[in-house]
């Protein structure tokens, strides 16, 4: 799917369905948002969009000159505006749990659903 230029980078990112609300999926470190694909289909069940992004540096997103949490919340919230995404369920994995986190308490606090990824025991 396409990736979007937000100046500093251009973000890669793949989405089903339409509308103002939004289910979000927030990769680890080192992944990318293809991990989710196979997921879309349930979660267009319940939501009328699903989208999926990879951050700076990382799946086909480009690199970037400056890397920091800040940075890459900045990004998934320039993403979502362009995207005409006005609430979102966000779900981080891992790093992308951090991200989520970080989002909501410094971005946009009080918008965003968030609900954490699933650890796995070894």
């Amino acid at each position: 799917m396409p990736d979007l230029d937000l100046g500093d980078v251009a973000i890669h990112y793949e989405e089903l369905g339409s509308g103002p609300l939004a289910y979000v999926f927030c990769h680890g470190l080192g992944g990318s948002g293809d991990a989710f694909l196979e997921h879309f289909a349930f979660s267009r069940q319940h939501f009328p969009r699903v989208v999926t992004w990879d951050a700076r540096g990382l799946g086909r997103s480009s690199r970037a000159d400056k890397y920091s949490m800040p940075l890459y919340a900045s990004d998934l919230a320039r993403l979502l505006d362009k995207l005409g995404v006005r609430k979102a369920v966000l779900h981080g994995v891992s790093w992308g749990g951090l991200l989520v986190r970080s989002l909501g308490a410094a971005v946009r606090p009080g918008v965003w659903g968030q609900r954490p990824g699933h650890r796995h025991r070894l």
